[in-house]
C-alpha cells in the first residue's frame, strides 16, 4: 500500500452508541491447547503461548511479524503496525469499545444496504443523517 494513502487518507468511521462514538472490537480467531494430547504436548503448547505474550522475542513477534493489535499490558504500542490498527488501539486505551455486532445483523444487511448507504455517503449523494435514517428503516424491514 503507498504509505502516504495509508497515513493521510485512511480511517475508521466509529459507531454512535449511548451518545459516544465507540469502535467495535473482537477476536476473529482463537489460539486453543488440545486437551486430548499428551500431557508434555499440552505443556509445551502452554509455555510456547505464555512465552508468545510475555518475552521480549514473542511480543516483538506479536506485533511486527503477526501485525497484531496488543491484547495485553506491557507492549511497545509505538510498534503497531498500520494506521488502522493504531486508531482501534487508541479506542481500547480510552475505553471506547463495544463488542462486535455483526452476528446480529439481518442477512447481507452490513454488505447491501450500510455498505452502499456510505458509499452514497462519502459521494455526497446523500447526508450522513439521510444515511442514518436510510440504513435503520432498511435494517428495521429486513427483520420483520
Amino acid at each position: 500500500m503507498d504509505p502516504e494513502l495509508a497515513e493521510n487518507n485512511i480511517g475508521i468511521i466509529p459507531i454512535p452508541l449511548n451518545g459516544e462514538m465507540n469502535m467495535p472490537v473482537g477476536v476473529p480467531n482463537y489460539w486453543a491447547v488440545n486437551k486430548n494430547k499428551d500431557e508434555k504436548v499440552v505443556q509445551a503448547a502452554k509455555d510456547f503461548l505464555d512465552w508468545m505474550y510475555t518475552s521480549d522475542t514473542g511480543k516483538q513477534f506479536v506485533l511486527e511479524q503477526f501485525k497484531f493489535i496488543p491484547a495485553y499490558e506491557g507492549y511497545d504500542e509505538s510498534k503497531i503496525a498500520d494506521p488502522l490498527s493504531k486508531e482501534i488501539y487508541g479506542y481500547a486505551t480510552e475505553g471506547k469499545t463495544s463488542g462486535w455486532t455483526f452476528n446480529g445483523y439481518p442477512v447481507s444487511w452490513a454488505q447491501d444496504i450500510l455498505g452502499a448507504n456510505i458509499q452514497k455517503y462519502l459521494a455526497e449523494e446523500a447526508t450522513w443523517d439521510e444515511i442514518v435514517e436510510q440504513s435503520i428503516a432498511e435494517w428495521e424491514s429486513s427483520r420483520e
